[in-house]
């Protein structure tokens, strides 16, 4: 999302996924590989797939909260309302060859203002480019210290706003 994405989306060697909500762009010899892992159950297997690439994270002027990366681990903890096994359904319209159509996904990520408790736990590099900070790391550490998380807390990213919604129906499902 934003104008890095809308940017790199348009070059003429892009390739976009097909995912109505949360599409994902790429450039490069990997690209089509890195799109194509990207499924309506599992929207954010190509940060999961890029991770196991042995592919980085550069995050410009934001924070842990906006890594999507972090999704992906969700994912792979099995978390249920990232594998869609207890989600609410979320629809889509898309435009098909014969028309629109309505699809429903199961899987989708919420709230990520929690993400940011990954500061003290992923190695990385931190550079100013200009008055941006920069934060480059690898995806396989965000992966991996997600999931370390995981083990010792059910639901370490749940956020402290107490009029998230999104937050305040997973502590009341599945946990604290």
């Amino acid at each position: 999302m934003g104008v890095l994405s809308e940017t790199l989306r348009r070059y003429p060697d892009a390739r976009r996924s097909s995912h109505p909500l949360v599409s994902v762009a790429a450039l490069g010899p990997l690209a089509e590989r890195l799109v194509e892992a990207q499924t309506l159950d599992e929207p954010y297997a190509p940060y999961r797939v890029l991770a196991e690439l042995g592919g980085k994270v550069l995050l410009l002027g934001v924070g842990h909260t906006r890594n999507s990366t972090v999704h992906a681990a969700e994912y792979l903890a099995g978390l249920p309302y990232a594998t869609g096994q207890a989600a609410l359904p979320w629809y889509a319209l898309v435009s098909t060859p014969s028309g629109s159509a309505v699809v429903i996904l199961r899987s989708i990520a919420g709230c990520s203002e929690g993400f940011h408790r990954l500061d003290h736990y992923v190695p990385e590099r931190r550079e100013l480019i200009g008055s941006c900070q920069a934060r480059l790391m690898w995806g396989r550490d965000v992966i991996a210290a997600a999931l370390t998380l995981f083990r010792s807390e059910p639901a370490p990213f749940l956020c402290s706003d107490p009029t998230c919604l999104w937050c305040h129906r997973l502590r009341t499902r599945h946990g604290p």
